[in-house]
């Protein structure tokens, strides 16, 4: 069954392949007859030898995988918490044309789907990301490009970073996102680059939120600092405009009138990655970011954040294993813990990550991934613990193990 299921499974790539790179044919010798296409696919080894020939410089990855865990709060619930069993599914799915003399390419799909049992409100959870960026050498210092991009959710999600509502605040939520954006890269040296990105995305939310533009502009520094040792520093400014959603006067007692909603967000974020031992098989990243969240009103939706997260990836023969942990601490200059207290809102927030993987077979592999998220807050009924473990199997259906 499981031989039937990753040939399937193969040809179904192959076939999807074939259809993705046909909008691609400048870079093919010559077009394929419908019969030497059934004969490629009916010949692995052939297909593989024609793609090579003809395809030299791109590289094509994807795998899944398909494990059974366990949650103890499927709806991040505050008191009396569901516990259930659930199937979890991932895809990913990665295209890259490698740099020539004009430019580079990069596609990637990945998506995660849920299955629950047991729990009336959350049957499901679904993700889908799709990102993907061509790139163009004007010169030897400066690069351009262009991204396109599409997320797609249906989740539970905790609302308590700006939302104050007598309802509960955490909520399914279905959204679709969909981004086009540019770039410019100056290469200062080898290894010291400079970024200008700028992305405009149509987001719509199925719920509470409504839907809205947002527009962003993100400045980037990158260089090494010592040996092994890379700094990042991020400048971001998101400003999102709704459609239909107005704003709160500051106590939340109403919406004010013909005055919609609008946000101005600005973040600084500054990232240090180190590779350790002559291959840098291992490598561990902090990352420092400030946040301020101001409303176009009353600043009821104000806020203040500062995150730190640490990061530590390995590979070696056979295994993978990440370690991920983060924290977050949110003060709201004008949101009360109650409509008529002095007392101003805050909120504290943490999460851990552990995923290990082990190589069986030349493309199976078994994997154990934990995730563990915590929120504290002064406000009544916006705390919440979640702790969820899966297990399963890797299948490397294209590409290297």
């Amino acid at each position: 069954m499981t031989v039937v299921a990753y040939s399937c499974g193969r040809v179904l790539i192959l076939c999807v392949l074939l259809w993705s790179l046909s909008f691609l044919a400048t870079y093919a010798q010559e077009d394929l007859t419908d019969q030497e296409i059934e004969a490629l696919l009916a010949d692995e080894e052939a297909f593989e030898a024609w793609l090579e020939e003809e395809f030299t410089g791109w590289e094509f990855n994807t795998f899944a995988r398909l494990g059974w865990g366990r949650s103890d709060n499927v709806l991040l619930a505050t008191v009396n918490p569901e516990t259930a069993g659930f199937w979890r599914t991932d895809f990913e799915l990665f295209l890259t044309k490698y740099p020539d003399e004009k430019g580079e390419f990069f596609s990637y799909i990945s998506g995660t789907d849920i299955r629950y049992s047991g729990v009336d409100d959350a049957d499901k959870e679904v993700l889908w990301l799709f990102t993907s960026e061509w790139q163009r050498y004007l010169s030897d210092q400066y690069t351009f490009s262009l991204d396109a991009q599409y997320v797609y959710f249906d989740q539970i999600l905790d609302l308590s970073l700006s939302e104050r509502e007598e309802v509960p605040i955490r909520q399914r939520i279905q959204y679709h996102g969909y981004g086009l954006g540019s770039g410019l890269e100056y290469l200062v040296s080898e290894t010291n680059s400079f970024f200008l990105d700028v992305l405009l995305t149509r987001e719509e939310f199925a719920q509470v939120l409504g839907h809205d533009w947002l527009g962003r502009v993100e400045l980037a520094w990158e260089r090494p600092v010592w040996k092994d040792g890379e700094i990042t520093t991020k400048l971001r400014t998101d400003h999102r405009d709704y459609d239909d959603r107005l704003q709160r006067n500051p106590f939340n007692f109403r919406e004010i009138e013909d005055a919609p909603l609008k946000d101005n967000r600005i973040s600084l974020s500054v990232e240090l990655e180190q590779g350790w031992g002559e291959t840098k098989d291992l490598t561990t990243a902090i990352e420092v970011r400030y946040l301020e969240n101001r409303d176009n009103g009353a600043g009821f939706y104000d806020y203040d954040q500062w995150t730190v997260d640490f990061s530590l990836d390995g590979i070696w023969t056979n295994w993978e294993a990440t370690i991920a942990v983060g924290a977050d601490n949110t003060k709201f200059p004008v949101q009360k813990v109650e409509r008529f207290s002095d007392i101003l809102r805050k909120k504290k927030d943490y999460w851990a990550e552990f995923f290990v993987r082990r190589n069986i077979l030349k493309r199976l592999s078994i994997y154990l991934l934990l995730e563990y998220e915590e929120s504290n807050s002064n406000v009544k009924g916006d705390d919440f613990d979640a702790l969820s473990g899966v297990f399963g199997f890797q299948f490397n259906i294209w590409g290297e193990s």
